[in-house]
Formats: structure tokens, sequence, C-alpha cells
């Protein structure tokens, strides 16, 4: 036998439960599940702010029209009443994780089908022989889920295989035993073969096909002989016949090959310094790694995550520059990262969670010049980044794709390896070089211009301007800098060149760039902002 716990609606029954232990919600709403461009949950009046559309709905709200796919606005206007929910992740994971946690108690061997979708496989378990204990036997099962998962809405189907099983969760009220009978061609029961053909989310040119056929229940399509199907409708069609009788044949992707390196720890104290919570982290690292070598693999990623007395939450992703099982290495790296980290209230609830990979082996070039100790420098960074802050203050710039001047922005720094010297690809590079000497007209000269000493930031100046007698044929010419590093009268002077940018949003932009030459010598680059001041750039020469 195979078993199949199913939450249907599941995102909205977990955004549900969540709004009601906010007290945003009262039981009596009618309510729907809103997805789009702004995460988090909560529930609130509909409205024509609320962006997104419907994706999940109550029996209550689907009853006053409201459909899937629908916009907020849409659904407002069906019903005014409506409260609108958006997606919690972290709470759907949680209650996934509550799931997977159950089925381990029933059988070692079970499956995460999908988000609210529980498979187990039951068949190295003992189960009552007569159809009434084994539907008794399914009601306490269902209890004792339902309550751990704090999951209301919970179904569970019983069958001879995974896909029966899916069938019959499907069909469950609020359990299904589902038998193989010659009823309905060893499908299942009658109350399965009832469902509708797009309970088993067939491909929309098959299901198109087959609804021309007038084929709409799981049962009519298992009528049909299989090899007639397989001859019309090619593998597609005999992979949805299987699925309908229950044949499938389906493998489980069994949850107990991943292994979770986990440590969850309430402290029976809170905590408000920094030695006894690196005490902490070093048993918890000493555990799990004593587990990763076991397993022979290595960590590649740490998420450590700090719950404290007044609800908050800090999250730690830590990727290490390179895999590695080192304990002392481990923990110092986490000392850096909690360094100089301020809380205000204490902490009372740690987890660490460490990510393994196979390990991989590579040979070090005699030339090599890449990074010498890659956790040595993440160390160092990480100290920088405490030091200066996350914000963007410490990383590797990127140049971004446009015209304004010094735009860039922050990246996370990542070290490239650069090709040893003697190697085939430095070797390619030099040869390619070569060749580029002798091509084309071997007198000719480049051609180079003065340089720009560019100066970051830029200082601010005060340049005079003479509008007077070619004011009314829009010629600007500049006379004198007034203040500055640099202050004299002006010889020369070539431009204005006009930049602009961003014009369609809200960090438009606007410059323009001069060339001047002063009277007592010295080529200067200035530049006046939208806003009308007056900045020195740079200096030629």
């Amino acid at each position: 036998m195979f078993a199949t716990f199913h939450a249907p609606d599941f995102m909205l029954q977990v955004a549900r439960r969540v709004a009601l232990e906010a007290q945003k919600l009262r039981v009596p709403d009618l309510v729907a599940l809103i997805d789009g461009e702004h995460g988090g949950s909560g529930g609130r009046k509909a409205g024509s702010s609320d962006k997104g559309w419907i994706v999940e709905a109550d029996a209550g709200a689907l009853a006053q029209g409201v459909e899937i796919g629908m916009t907020a606005s849409q659904a407002y206007a069906r019903h005014a009443g409506l409260v609108l929910l958006r997606r919690d992740i972290e709470a759907e994971n949680c209650a996934v994780t509550e799931m997977l946690a159950f089925a381990e108690k029933l059988s070692p061997r079970f499956e995460a089908t999908s988000p609210g979708v529980v498979t187990l496989d039951l068949r190295a378990v003992t189960l009552p022989a007569t159809p009434a204990a084994l539907r008794s036997y399914a009601l306490d099962v269902l209890g004792q889920a339902r309550e751990q998962c704090a999951l209301g809405d919970l179904l569970l189907g019983l069958a001879d295989g995974p896909e029966a099983a899916m069938l019959a969760a499907l069909r469950a009220d609020p359990v299904c035993v589902s038998l193989p009978s010659a009823a309905t061609g060893g499908g299942g029961s009658a109350r399965v073969a009832e469902l509708p053909l797009s309970s088993l989310a067939p491909d929309p040119g098959v299901a198109g096909i087959l609804s021309d056929w007038g084929i709409v229940t799981v049962a009519q399509l298992v009528a049909l002989p299989r090899d007639e199907v397989v001859r019309r409708l090619g593998t597609v069609g005999a992979r949805l016949w299987d699925d309908a009788a229950g044949k499938g044949g389906r493998l489980l992707d069994l949850e107990r090959g991943k292994k979770r390196y986990l440590r969850v720890k309430e402290l029976e104290y809170p905590l408000d310094a920094l030695e006894p919570l690196l005490f902490l982290l070093r048993r918890m690292l000493e555990e799990l790694l004593a587990e990763i070598a076991g397993d022979y693999l290595v960590v590649v990623r740490m998420l450590l995550v700090l719950g404290f007395a007044d609800g908050r939450r800090r999250r730690e992703e830590i990727k290490l520059p390179a895999a590695s099982c080192d304990l002392e290495l481990l923990h110092r790296v986490l000392h850096t990262r909690l360094d100089g980290v301020e809380a205000k209230a204490p902490l009372e609830k740690l987890a660490l969670k460490l990510f393994p990979a196979r390990p991989t082996a590579s040979q070090q070039g005699l030339f090599g010049r890449g990074v010498r100790d890659p956790h040595q420098l993440a160390e160092t960074l990480a100290q920088i980044e405490a030091l200066l802050g996350r914000d963007g203050l410490a990383g590797s710039p990127q140049p971004l794709d446009g015209y304004r001047s010094d735009a860039f922005v922050m990246q996370p720094f990542t070290p490239v390896d650069i090709p040893a010297i003697g190697s085939a690809a430095e070797e390619v590079r030099l040869m390619d070089a070569d060749a580029a000497l002798f091509q084309g007209d071997t007198n000719q000269k480049p051609k180079w211009g003065l340089p720009l000493r560019r100066l970051r930031p830029p200082e601010r100046i005060d340049v005079v301007e003479n509008r007077g007698a070619d004011k009314g044929a829009g010629v600007v010419s500049l006379l004198e800098i007034r203040s500055g590093r640099f202050c004299g009268r002006i010889g020369a002077c070539l431009g204005p060149w006009i930049f602009s940018g961003d014009w369609w949003g809200q960090e438009a932009w606007q410059r323009e760039e001069w060339d001047v030459e002063l009277e007592t010598g010295g080529l200067l680059r200035i530049s006046r902002d939208g806003k009308g001041k007056w900045q020195l750039e740079g200096i030629y020469g």
C-alpha cells in the first residue's frame, strides 16, 4: 500500500492560519490568495492598490464569483468583503517540514511530491487486513497528522500504487481507501473513478483530443483499450492512461537520501554575550562535521539563524570560498561574521545548518597566480564588511551600462583565478597578441591624447559666465574660475558637451562638460549639473 497526504489549497491554508494567529482575519471572512510583485502576508481588504492575481480561493469566495486568475480589482468587484492574503514562504516551508517529519514516523520511505503533498511507501509497514479496519487506521493517522502539521484541511488517500494513492487523496472525504476492483478496471474505487480527467494534469493537446472524444473522467479513460490509446496519442497518452489506472509504477524520490545537517537549540537561559554563543556554536559544529565527514562530504555553505527574545530573527548565510571540514576554520568564519553584531534583546534560540557537497580533487599549478588562501581572503573581506557595514560599502565595483559619469554598482567580491604562466590559455593569448603586431601598417604610429587625471569626488568651484552680447545667439562663454585649487581667468574654452539620461525615472540626470585653458597655463575639465552647480572633474597632462 501507498499513502498520500494532500492539503488542498496549501498556500491559502498556511496564509490563513498565519493571519488568524496574528488576529488580522476573522474565521467567517471570505478569503483569497493573491500572488504578485509584493511579498509577505497579512489580511486586508482588497482594493485597486493591490497588485497581483488570484491563485487560490476558499469555497465561499468561489461561490461569490471569484475565479482563479482574476486581478485583485476584479475579485473585489465580485465581493466587497473579500479579504486578500499574500503568500508566506517561510510558513509554507515550515509546514512542509512538519509534514515530512510526520511521514518519517510512519515509514522510512517517503517523498515530498509537491508543496502540500507527501507520498509514503507503506509496503514494509504492517497494516490492518480488512477495509473497515484500514479506514479506521487511516482516520486515526489523519487526526494525528492534522494536529502535528496544524493543517485543518488535510486529506489522506491509500491505494496500491503512488499514482492511485494521489487520486484517492484528491477524492478523500477526509480519507479514501482505494482498492483494485473489476468495476473500475483496476483503477481503484468508484469514488476515484469519478474524478475529472483534469485532476491528472494532462497535456493540453491530449486533453483537447480526449475532450473531443467525450472523455472527461478517469473511469472513461481507463475504460478505453490501452493499446488503442497508445496508438493514437503516443507515449503521452500511455503515461496518462497508466496514471489513471494506477499502474504507472513511478519510483518515489525518497527523502531518506536527502539528509539535513541541522541543529536547532532553544536556550534555557537567554544569552546576551558573544563568548557563550561561540561556545554553543562550536559544539553544534563538532556534531554536524562529524556527520558530514562520516558521509564523505565537505561543507560549502552555512546558514545561521538567531532568534531573539523580542521576536526578531537574524539570518546569516555564509558561502565558503572553498569547501572544507576544518572545525577551527569554520568556527573562525562564524566568529568573524558575528563580531560586531548588536541586538536589542537577548538570544533565546539558534539554528545552524550546513550544506554539504562531494569533495573535488584538483592539482595545484606550479606557476598559478590565483588566490593563495581563499579562506583567509574571505575572512579579511568579512572583517571589512563588519567594519564598514553591509550597505554596499564593500565589494567589487561594476560599471553600469550607460553614459552617466562614474555610475557603478557594488557586487560581492569573487576572485577569479588567473591562468598560470606557461599554461595553454596564456600561450594562446600571447600568440594572438604577437600576431596583432604584424597586421596592418607597421609604420602607422598610435594616436595618443593628453591623459586626464580624474578627481574623485569632484571639487566644487565657482565659474563666471559671459552672457552679454552673445545671449541672443544662445552662445555662452566662460570667463573666470573664482574658487578651488585652480583659480584665474579662462583664456580658451571648448564646449559644452551635453549629457543626460534616466529621464523616464526618478533618478534623471543632466550635465554639461567643458574643457578650459587658463591664461596662467593649465588644461582642466569642468562640468555643471542640472542644478547649475559647477565642479572640477579633472586635470589634463
